[in-house]
């Protein structure tokens, strides 16, 4: 919803016509005003009832195995996964990389949906850098700590630009069960 300054010939700072749906309230037809009043009533009456995120989220159990219900008859669980950084990999081991990515996908017939999901967030390089310095120590190896350290922040800077991904893979089934009451 939004506003829009009523041209007055005065300068006034007075807001006098709100404008719903690209067109100003007084446009509005009879049907789109008690369309609009009873969703926002059912609006205000749902952020009344202390929602939470909780109750927002449409699935019916969270079993302590990760394992979440959705529907009466559907299941699914999502896997945290970690990968190499395929981007800075040798071209055979690429091929191997996508070769078990393949595999992976093929293990889903069509019974089975799934999704995968990536949370990419940009990260500090400077932070990124301190993460993979090797720190000096009382002995003789120092000049390889640093010549080590300066090959890992090469390979990190060229992989990632400073962005981080977290990957998830997310499946579920559609399962007949009968659902046993424990006392």
């Amino acid at each position: 919803m939004g506003f829009r300054k009523k041209n007055t010939g005065k300068n006034d700072n007075r807001t006098s016509a709100k404008v719903i749906m690209g067109k100003p309230a007084k446009q509005l037809s009879k049907e789109e005003k008690r369309l609009l009043s009873a969703r926002m009533a059912e609006i205000k009456k749902q952020n009344s009832n202390n929602s939470t995120v909780q109750n927002t989220l449409p699935f019916q159990v969270m079993y302590h195995d990760r394992i979440c219900q959705v529907s009466e008859n559907f299941f699914s669980v999502t896997i945290h996964f970690f990968d190499a950084n395929y981007s800075i990999t040798e071209f055979d081991e690429q091929n191997n990389i996508f070769s078990k990515y393949c595999d992976v996908i093929n293990l889903f017939d069509n019974t089975i949906k799934f999704q995968l999901t990536f949370e990419n967030q940009n990260r500090s390089k400077d932070k990124l850098i301190k993460m993979v310095q090797i720190s000096e120590q009382d002995d003789d190896f120092n000049a390889i700590r640093r010549e080590y350290s300066q090959m890992l922040t090469d390979k990190l800077l060229k992989g990632s630009n400073g962005q981080s991904a977290r990957k998830f893979l997310t499946f579920g089934v559609e399962a007949k069960c009968s659902m046993v009451q424990q006392d």
